[in-house]
């Protein structure tokens, strides 16, 4: 049974906070490792975002074409699941008053490393890609994925307190910095795959059966919608997976907990509608396989739901599409 704590156990708590986040910290050093860096190393970090971004992937050896099957890929797995652990562990511990600020500057170092891994793990698999076949090529290194820290930021966005939360919202505005500082400006961004990850972890976290992970999935979306400076365009292309999840987390919200991930859901929706169909051409409203007309007959497929709250958000999305794209509601349904 569960005994009141003594005054001087409550005087030591401190202490052993520091100590296990100074064992957190050391294990994910130990997990990253290290390099020593060339002199100009950002001059070769702002050539390989130039690459990505123009798609130059004819430059340079292919890493992903090197075999290591003398490595374990079960230890590797097991690290990488340690990692993903000890990274939440340190995103809890940002929120505790007494350890912040000694691991938000960790944190941070962090989120800047990972991004820069993130730079050249996906130039180096974008040059794999675009290779000609090579019959003697092997399957690529055996490695710790640095996009680990997606799914950190998907849990940590699905806890109880808004403390914890926002530490999940400053990792999301760091690594956009440090991409933005990486590629020279903000619009170049998008390019970088990580985010298209994070998005894909998101909504896999809205068709989770915990609801906590629905209320993460939901926060996660509405932070890269409307937080975020992406372009609608990069939005288009995941437009119809973003409503998908959105639908679910309304209907999958059990009645008995409180309205607000529901209704942020539903607003997200429409935030989503309104930025992605902007300038759409209305002779796209009767063709088939268009995204409008996808979007239209996802939105009038849930008008007809059992459940009332996504009824109500998939009338009001047909109502905006309506608007935004400049037409009668009827125009939007009759193709249907």
């Amino acid at each position: 049974r569960e005994q009141p704590k003594a005054a001087a156990a409550k005087k030591s708590d401190a202490f052993h906070k520091q100590q296990a986040l100074n064992l957190v910290k050391a294990q994910i050093k130990l997990l990253v490792g290290y390099d020593n860096l060339p002199e100009d190393f950002a001059r070769l970090v702002r050539l390989q975002a130039n690459d990505l971004f123009d798609k130059n992937y004819d430059v340079g050896h292919d890493l992903f074409s090197k075999s290591e099957r003398e490595k374990s890929v079960a230890k590797k797995d097991a690290q990488q699941a340690t990692l993903l652990k000890l990274i939440k562990a340190a995103m809890l511990a940002a929120a505790v008053p007494e350890l912040k600020q000694d691991v938000r500057p960790f944190l941070d170092g962090l989120y800047k490393h990972l991004t820069i891994l993130e730079l050249g793990r996906s130039l180096g698999q974008e040059k794999h890609a675009k290779r000609p076949f090579e019959p003697l090529s092997g399957e690529g290194p055996v490695f710790v994925d640095s996009r680990v820290i997606a799914d950190a930021i998907a849990d940590t966005l699905s806890s109880d307190s808004a403390d914890v939360r926002d530490v999940a919202f400053n990792a999301l505005d760091t690594m956009w910095k440090s991409a933005a500082m990486i590629f020279g400006a903000e619009d170049r961004v998008e390019r970088l795959p990580f985010f298209r990850e994070l998005t894909k972890s998101l909504i896999h976290h809205c068709f989770e059966e915990e609801w906590f992970s629905k209320s993460g999935g939901t926060a996660g979306i509405d932070y890269i919608v409307n937080k975020l400076n992406f372009s609608a365009a990069w939005l288009k292309d995941r437009q119809l997976e973003l409503i998908r999840a959105l639908f679910f987390v309304m209907k999958d919200m059990p009645q008995d907990l409180p309205a607000n991930v529901r209704v942020q859901a539903k607003d997200v929706l429409q935030d989503i509608i309104r930025k992605c169909n902007q300038g759409t051409p209305t002779t796209d409203i009767g063709t088939a396989n268009t995204l409008l007309h996808n979007v239209s007959n996802k939105l009038v497929g849930e008008v007809s739901h059992m459940n009332r709250h996504v009824r109500e958000a998939a009338q009001d999305g047909l109502r905006l599409l309506a608007e935004v794209v400049g037409v009668k509601l009827y125009e939007i349904v009759k193709p249907v």
